[in-house]
C-alpha cells in the first residue's frame, strides 16, 4: 500500500513492471484518480488483476461522466445514438462504440445518448444489472431528453452514428443530415444518405458487428470489462448462441468466442444466467410496466389506417392474461401508444424446460381490426401459428402457440409492415409482385444458418475453455497382440531432448497440417508449411489427447526437417472457431517449443490472415517475444508469397489456388500431398 509521497513512482513501477497497468496512461484515468484507488482501504486486498479490474471500470465511467460534461464546450459533438427501445443491446452498443470512437477521435466530444428516459431505463433489469455489474451509475449516463439534438445540428455541431438501428424515429427525422455512421443487424430500409458509412449485417446481436470493428481495429482496447458488456449483449440477444432459436450466425460465435476468451468462461456463465434471470423474472412488474418494457411501433403506412404495435413479454400470454387488470391496462396501453392494435410477443422458458418457447397475441378494442391483423399472420406460415386455449374466457387477445422459435420481433416486423400494405382484408393498393417478393425473401433465414445445432443454455460459448478443461485420456497398455488387432502405431520422437511417443493412430486424419515445402532460394532455409484446415474439431472425443499427440507430431517433423534456420508458412484457410486453438493452447504451445526451434526460424508467413487470427495473436503478445514478432509477415495473395519465398516445392491448396485471381499457375508444383505426407512421416 503505497504512501502519498511514492504514489507516483509506485505507478510508474506498476506500469514497466506489468503491461496491463498501461491503462493507468489513459486519459480518462487521472494520476489522481489513479492514486486515490491505490490508496483505498480496500487495496490491500486487492490482486494485481482485480486492480486492473476496477481502473478499467474507473475509465469508462469517468469517459460517461466526462462526455455530459463536454457538451457545455461548445466544441463539435459526435454523438452515438442508440433505439428506441433501449434494450440491453442498443445500450451497450452505443456506450461501448463512444468509449471507442473516443480513443481514435481525442479532439472532439463523443457523447452516448440512452434514447428513452431514466424511469423507463429503470424497467429495463437486465440493463441495470449489467450496469451495477460493471459498477456504472445509471447517473452517469446521457438520456435523449436532456440534450438538444436539434439545437446541435442547427449550430453546425453534431455528427450522429446509429447503432442498433437504421432508421431514425419520428421525432428525430430531422437529423438526418447528421447521421454518418449506421450500425445495425436489422433489415436494410435504404434510408441512409449517400456518403454515409454503413455496417448493415443481420446477424444475432448489434454488440457483434460493434465487436468485430473494434476487435479488427485494435484489440487491446477491448478489455474484459468490454468484452463482459458485449458478450453478454451477444448470448442475451442469441438466447445463448442456441441455433435453433434462428438468431445465431457464424459471425455471432467467432466474436463471441474472441470475447469469451478475454472474460474466461466462468465469469460469461455467472453473468449471463444472472443477466437472463432478472430479464424473466416479471414478478414485481405491473402489466403497465410489462407492455412498455420492450415497445416497438410498426411503421405506418399512408394507405391503411390501421396502426399497430409489438410489446415484447418475458412470460407466457398464460401468465400475462391472469394478471388482475389487464384487460384496462390493455386498453389504456393503446390510448396511450395511439395504436389501434396491439400484438403480444411473448418469450419464455416453460419449467423443466432448457429452449426458449413462443407465443402470439392479437389484442383490439375493435374486433374487425383483431380480425383482420389476426388473418394477416395467419395467412403466412413464416410463425406456424396454432390456437391457444387461454385460462381466461376473454376472446381478446386472441392468442397462439409459435411454432417457428427462430421469428423474433425482428422478422415479424417487416412480416406486420407487409401485410399491412397487401393484406387481403386491409385498405390499401398491392405491392407489385417483385416488391411482395423481396418483403418475403428477407424473412427467409439465412443459408448458411445452422438450425439443426441446438446449444443448451448451460453450454456457453468458449469451446476452448470447456475444451481445455476435459482431462487427457492416457495412452492405454497393450499387449502385441491387442495393438495389432487396434492397428495402432507409435512413434518414438525427441521433443527439447525428452523421449517421447506419438500415437499415430490418434492424428492419422491430421498428419497434413505439416508439410515441407522445399528451401528458400538465397539462405537455403527449408520452408515447413503449416495447413489450419487439417486441424482437429474441437467437438471430437478425446480432443485434448489428440491435440497433445499432434502438437507433440508437429515439433519432431520440424526438428526433422529443420536442422538449422527454417521459415514457416502458414495457410490459414477453412479455418474456423470449431478447429483453431484458442488462446490457451496458443500459450502452452509456445511454452513447449524448444528454444532451438525458436530461434532458428527466420519468417513466419501468413497467407490472407482472417480477423480472427490477428486477434487471437494481439491476445498473446503478452506472453510471446517480441523477437517473434518481428519474424510474422502478413501475405495477402499469392504473388506477394512467391516475391519472399519460391512456391514450387509448395502444394498450395486447390481452393487458394482458385480464389486468388492475382496468381498466375505455379509450374514446377510435382510434390503431391500423399508423397508429402509420407516425407514428413518418415
Amino acid at each position: 500500500r503505497p504512501r502519498s509521497g511514492q504514489q507516483k513512482s509506485c505507478l510508474g513501477q506498476l506500469v514497466t513492471c506489468w503491461a496491463p497497468f498501461r491503462i493507468l496512461l489513459q486519459p480518462a484515468v487521472s494520476i489522481s484518480a489513479a492514486c486515490r484507488l491505490l490508496n483505498s482501504r480496500s487495496f490491500r486486498w486487492l490482486s494485481l488483476l482485480q486492480l486492473v479490474a476496477r481502473l478499467e471500470i474507473a475509465a469508462m465511467e469517468n469517459f460517461l461522466t466526462d462526455s455530459k460534461e463536454s457538451l457545455a464546450t461548445g466544441k463539435p459533438v459526435h454523438v452515438v445514438l442508440g433505439n428506441e427501445s433501449c434494450d440491453l443491446d442498443s445500450v451497450v452498443c452505443g456506450i461501448v462504440y463512444a468509449y471507442y470512437l473516443k480513443k481514435v477521435e481525442a479532439s472532439a466530444s463523443v457523447v452516448a445518448v440512452v434514447d428513452c428516459s431514466p424511469e423507463e431505463l429503470e424497467l429495463r433489469r437486465e440493463v441495470n444489472a449489467l450496469l451495477k455489474q460493471l459498477n456504472i451509475a445509471v447517473t452517469s449516463l446521457s438520456f435523449s431528453n436532456d440534450i438538444d439534438l436539434i439545437k446541435l445540428q442547427d449550430e453546425e455541431r453534431l455528427r450522429l452514428t446509429l447503432v442498433d438501428h437504421n432508421v431514425l424515429a419520428n421525432r428525430w427525422k430531422a437529423l438526418k443530415p447528421s447521421v454518418v455512421e449506421i450500425i445495425d443487424h436489422h433489415k436494410n430500409a435504404g434510408e441512409a444518405s449517400a456518403g454515409v458509412q454503413s455496417t448493415i449485417d443481420m446477424v444475432g446481436s448489434c454488440c457483434t458487428l460493434v465487436g468485430e470493428k473494434i476487435l479488427s481495429a485494435d484489440a487491446s482496447l477491448v478489455t474484459e470489462e468490454i468484452a463482459l458488456a458485449l458478450l453478454s449483449a451477444i448470448l442475451l440477444d442469441t438466447i445463448n448462441l442456441d441455433a435453433e432459436a434462428g438468431r445465431t450466425t457464424d459471425k455471432d460465435r467467432e466474436i463471441a468466442d474472441l470475447l469469451s476468451q478475454i472474460v474466461g468462461q466462468e465469469r460469461a456463465v455467472e453473468v449471463f444466467q444472472k443477466l437472463r434471470d432478472v430479464k424473466f423474472d416479471v414478478s414485481d412488474f405491473t402489466s403497465a410496466e410489462l407492455l412498455v418494457k420492450d415497445y416497438k411501433p410498426v411503421p405506418p403506412t399512408s394507405s391503411s389506417s390501421t396502426r399497430v404495435g409489438i410489446s415484447s413479454v418475458t412470460c407466457s400470454l398464460e401468465q400475462l392474461l391472469t394478471r388482475s387488470g389487464v384487460q384496462d391496462a390493455l386498453s389504456d396501453f393503446l390510448k396511450e401508444k395511439d395504436v389501434n392494435c396491439l400484438v403480444l410477443m411473448a418469450i419464455f422458458f416453460p419449467e423443466g424446460d432448457a429452449k426458449a418457447a413462443r407465443q402470439v397475441g392479437v389484442f383490439s378494442t375493435d374486433g374487425e381490426v383483431r380480425a383482420q391483423v389476426t388473418e394477416a399472420l395467419q395467412s403466412d406460415d413464416v410463425l406456424r401459428l396454432t390456437p391457444l386455449e387461454t385460462t381466461t374466457d376473454s376472446v381478446n387477445p386472441i392468442c397462439f402457440n409459435q411454432g417457428n422459435r427462430a421469428a423474433s420481433r425482428k422478422i415479424l416486423l417487416p412480416l406486420l409492415a407487409c401485410a399491412l400494405a397487401i393484406g387481403p382484408s386491409l385498405s390499401g393498393p398491392p405491392l407489385s409482385p417483385v416488391e411482395v417478393l423481396s418483403d418475403r425473401m428477407a424473412l427467409l433465414p439465412d443459408s448458411d444458418s445452422t438450425m439443426d445445432q441446438v446449444a443448451s443454455p448451460a453450454a456457453v460459448i468458449a469451446i476452448d475453455m470447456e475444451a481445455s478443461a476435459r482431462p487427457i485420456t492416457p495412452i492405454e497398455v497393450y499387449t502385441a497382440g491387442a495393438e495389432a488387432d487396434e492397428e495402432r502405431a507409435f512413434r518414438a520422437v525427441g521433443v527439447d531432448g525428452i523421449p517421447s511417443t506419438v500415437d499415430m493412430k490418434a492424428i492419422e486424419d491430421f498428419r497434413r497440417v505439416v508439410s515441407h515445402g522445399g528451401y528458400e532460394r538465397a539462405s537455403k532455409n527449408a520452408i515447413i508449411v503449416l495447413s489450419t484446415r487439417y486441424l482437429p474439431s474441437k467437438s471430437i472425443k478425446n480432443y485434448n489427447y489428440v491435440m497433445e499427440q499432434l502438437f507433440l507430431y508437429v515439433i519432431s517433423t520440424v526438428q526433422h526437417l529443420a536442422v538449422e534456420n527454417y521459415c514457416i508458412v502458414l495457410f490459414n484457410t477453412l479455418a474456423n472457431h470449431n478447429n483453431t486453438p484458442g488462446i490457451l493452447w496458443l500459450r502452452k504451445y509456445y511454452a513447449g517449443i524448444d528454444r532451438s526451434l525458436r530461434k532458428n526460424l527466420q519468417n513466419l508467413y501468413i497467407y490472407n490472415p482472417t480477423m480472427r487470427l490477428k486477434v487471437v495473436f494481439q491476445l498473446a503478445r503478452p506472453f510471446i517475444s517480441t523477437k517473434f514478432w518481428r519474424k510474422v509477415s502478413y501475405v495477402q495473395n499469392l504473388n506477394d508469397l512467391q516475391n519472399r519465398i519460391p512456391l514450387e516445392g509448395i502444394d498450395v491448396p486447390e481452393d487458394i489456388l482458385k480464389a486468388d485471381a492475382s496468381h498466375e499457375p505455379i509450374m514446377h508444383q510435382s510434390v503431391d500431398t500423399a508423397s508429402k505426407s509420407s516425407t514428413a512421416d518418415e
